[in-house]
């Protein structure tokens, strides 16, 4: 079974956000684009509109132009809301300086945020 995906309604992401974390109602806690130093993990939000069955998303962590973290999901057809939190395996602060993360959707780049975490004392 060949799965088509109609041009006329294509897959769409909307409020994608990094924030510190989530509340009880799922709602951002502190979302921005610069983080405090000591910072163990954030949260990347972001909701998705009129996904087909079989969608690919592929989520990149990037600090310093170097890939920290990549990870591959399915997305349920649909509309829903994904969450994904990075953080460092070792649970060490996040590293100071300039991030992004990037989100592709069945190859093709669909969204970009970036956000710094601040050296200390800043």
């Amino acid at each position: 079974m060949s799965v088509t995906h109609s041009s006329g309604n294509p897959s769409k992401l909307s409020q994608v956000i990094v924030c510190e974390d989530l509340d009880e109602k799922l709602q951002p806690l502190n979302p921005g684009s610069s983080f405090p130093y000591g910072s163990r993990q954030l949260c990347l939000t972001f909701n998705y509109q009129g996904a087909h069955e079989g969608d690919r998303l592929r989520i990149e962590w990037v600090h310093e132009n170097r890939l920290i973290y990549q990870e591959n999901v399915s997305l349920a057809a649909g509309n829903g809301n994904k969450v994904f939190y990075l953080l460092k395996e070792d649970a060490s602060p996040l590293p100071v300086g300039s991030n992004h993360v990037s989100i592709d959707l069945n190859g093709r780049q669909r969204a970009k945020v970036e956000f710094t975490i601040k050296p200390p004392g800043k």
